[in-house]
């Protein structure tokens, strides 16, 4: 069974997670550009497990969700990935915005 991808994007959301950390106090725009890609990595991981393994992942996850408390149900049901890509384009959105107007005059 070859998790290689997977763990490389576990160490991607870790990675993200460290520099969230360190943005926290400091700034609130970069703090939520590493959330994005924190929460990103995250959901590939559960992507590739679905598709990579799913005669292992399948009976494990609905075992897990199943010991879920409400909220934690909740919290994990309500964030999906239409959810997820509607906050990036608005993050990009807004980016480009922030870019052209600092960028200089012709």
């Amino acid at each position: 069974m070859d998790l290689t991808r997977v763990q490389k994007k576990l160490a991607e959301a870790e990675f993200f997670l460290t520099l969230m950390r360190g943005e926290e106090r400091r700034s609130r725009e970069w703090f939520d550009y590493f959330l994005s890609a924190f929460l990103s990595a995250g959901r590939s991981v559960d992507y590739r497990l679905r598709h990579q393994q799913k005669a292992i992942y399948k009976p494990w996850r609905s075992a897990w969700d199943a010991r879920l408390t409400p909220e934690d149900d909740r919290l994990t049901n309500s964030w999906s990935m239409t959810e997820m890509m509607k906050c990036t384009k608005a993050d990009q959105a807004a980016a480009r915005g922030r870019r052209s107007s600092h960028s200089p005059s012709v």
